[in-house]
């Protein structure tokens, strides 16, 4: 719902995903919508502490979510969660304030957003919410940077508090129900496609054939179980809560982990299962693929897209193990090679693999 009196939109915490799935953003200029538009599942979302609750996209607001999204440069997930919470889909919904609608405007905001359409028409109202978000995002890109998390983030903020709260503040406002909003959105839930949707192209089980995409998904014939960014496993220390990669976990939990492009292979961080590498193509991103079972190479070795790296395992020493067999993988920005003793995921240099694996045809298949 939207705060009466200053007409910019409040909404109460709910539904998290997962970053996976926030900070798609384009880290590669137009082709990025030519992928998205292959990779056109529809978000299945289990939130985690709420016994497998599972809230999936209505299927005739697929396209508008889709829409919505691109129009704000924002991740689908991130427009789905906030019409979940906001009606539950329901373009019926209206609060006691007097937010109306699927996307719960307040009718000063509509006439502002809506562009002649009916405020209570679904279709209209998830349109005016990615024109909405559209107009926050660029409100606050100042402080954002170029920084593409954080422009999410920002984004997210000044939804729930204005835009002014955000550029005062110079970032999240330091108000608990912003922060618990923006926390419990970009994190804390699993996800995963439904059965019957397409694969990205170019994501393909691994029978050797590479798929048509530039790059080779990590983990063949596997589905994402947790996304980049913050998020609440029970069990887990509190560093480790922020998500630096993705998971990726496939049917037999031993499955063959590939180079999803050409690589040097830098580096082994045994206490994790961690296979450290370099690109040895532009823009020379470094990998790492953790928790695995057993290597294929060694450091120094020079791998081509496609070759098999190691297997897939749970080893999860600087967590204290007990997690399931699954593929953690994380990009990091061009740097100094990671060794065993340089390897820190937490320096800094962490970005979101799921928009750089979508763009590549290289997302999971599931």
């Amino acid at each position: 719902m939207q705060q009466a009196s200053s007409g910019w939109k409040v909404v109460l915490a709910g539904l998290s995903l997962l970053l996976v799935a926030l900070l798609a953003l384009p880290l590669f200029g137009s082709d990025e919508d030519k992928k998205a538009d292959a990779a056109d599942c529809t978000p299945e979302v289990s939130k985690e502490g709420d016994d497998g609750n599972t809230v999936n996209v209505p299927s005739e607001y697929k396209e508008d979510v889709q829409k919505a999204a691109k129009e704000a440069g924002l991740p689908e997930e991130i427009i789905a969660a906030q019409i979940n919470q906001e009606s539950k889909w329901d373009p019926e919904a209206g609060s006691s304030v007097g937010a109306q609608g699927i996307a719960q405007f307040m009718p000063d905001t509509w006439k502002t957003y809506g562009q002649g359409g009916d405020i209570h028409d679904p279709h209209d109202g998830i349109a005016a919410l990615g024109r909405y978000m559209k107009d926050l995002k660029e409100q606050v890109k100042d402080v954002a940077g170029d920084d593409a998390n954080e422009s999410a983030k920002l984004t997210l903020a000044a939804y729930n508090a204005g835009p002014g709260a955000v550029t005062s503040n110079h970032g999240i406002p330091p108000f608990p129900e912003t922060k618990d909003y923006v926390e419990k959105i970009t994190g804390g839930a699993q996800m995963k496609f439904t059965d019957d949707c397409k694969a990205p192209s170019g994501a393909k089980a691994w029978d050797g054939d590479l798929g048509d995409g530039e790059w080779t998904v990590p983990l063949p014939d596997a589905q994402v179980t947790s996304g980049f960014g913050p998020r609440n496993v029970p069990g887990l220390p509190a560093w480790a809560q922020q998500h630096v990669g993705v998971d990726f976990v496939d049917d037999s939990g031993h499955g063959k982990i590939i180079a999803p492009t050409d690589l040097k292979i830098t580096g082994i961080y045994r206490t994790d299962g961690c296979l450290l590498g370099t690109m040895t193509g532009e823009p020379k991103f470094r990998f790492a693929f953790c928790h695995m079972d057993s290597f294929d190479v060694e450091a120094g070795a020079e791998v081509k897209r496609g070759d098999v790296v190691g297997q897939e395992g749970n080893h999860a020493e600087s967590v204290g193990g007990g997690v399931i067999n699954h593929l953690h993988f994380e990009i990091h920005k061009p740097g100094e090679d990671y060794t065993d003793s340089s390897f820190n995921p937490y320096d800094g240099s962490a970005i979101d693999p799921e928009p750089i694996l979508k763009e590549k045809g290289a997302w999971a298949t599931k």
